[in-house]
């Protein structure tokens, strides 16, 4: 239940970018008028240099390669975000103890990608989780061959720096890709990819 609870928190976070909704002090004065949001041009938006199906394609391979049983289904498709036109969003959960979230714009391509994995008490599996997730973020660029050791490395520093009291965040920046790995209070590790 609390695990359940833990991931529905998440995917809330993860639906408002992280920030809490803001709030408007009420006016006396009348409301403006705005046009349907619908009719309004969207801003062209960068993205990431895959699709959501070439990065399932890019993700479950490295997971085989990995010799891991986690598997991005191939049923699952990104849904339209309600009060956001033009932006499309898939969440996956592993029981196991990972989340993959990702947008895309209405053709398909990414435009942010998080993953999220929740620590595991058994070493065992907290290394196996913990690969997982780094190469479920470094699927955002399958060209790069090192980028999955070096996102490990990421996280090592991270949650080391989180056990020290210092800053658990470490970004880094590569082919127009800025990745960003922060260790939480819950415990947790969040992974982000989007473009530079």
């Amino acid at each position: 239940m609390k695990r359940a609870l833990l991931v529905l928190s998440l995917l809330a976070l993860v639906s408002c970018g992280g920030q809490p909704a803001a709030t408007e002090a009420p006016s006396s004065e009348p409301a403006a008028t705005a046009e349907p949001a619908a009719s309004a041009p969207l801003e062209k938006r960068k993205t990431l240099p895959l699709d959501y199906a070439a990065y399932r394609t890019a993700a479950n391979a490295a997971l085989k390669q990995q010799k891991s049983k986690l598997v991005l289904p191939e049923n699952i498709e990104p849904a339209a975000v309600p009060d956001e036109p033009g932006t499309r969003r898939v969440a996956h959960h592993y029981p196991e103890g990972l989340d993959v979230v990702v947008e895309t714009d209405s053709a398909g391509r990414m435009l942010n990608l998080r993953v999220i994995w929740h620590s595991d008490a058994n070493p065992k599996q907290a290394k196996q989780l913990s690969a997982a997730a780094a190469v479920l973020l470094a699927a955002a660029d399958p060209e790069d061959r090192s980028l999955a050791k070096d996102i490990s490395s990421q996280i090592e520093q991270a949650v080391a720096d989180h056990n020290q009291g210092k800053d658990p965040t470490r970004i880094a920046t590569r082919n127009g890709i800025t990745y960003k790995t922060t260790v939480t209070n819950l415990p947790s590790v969040v992974l982000t990819a989007q473009p530079e």
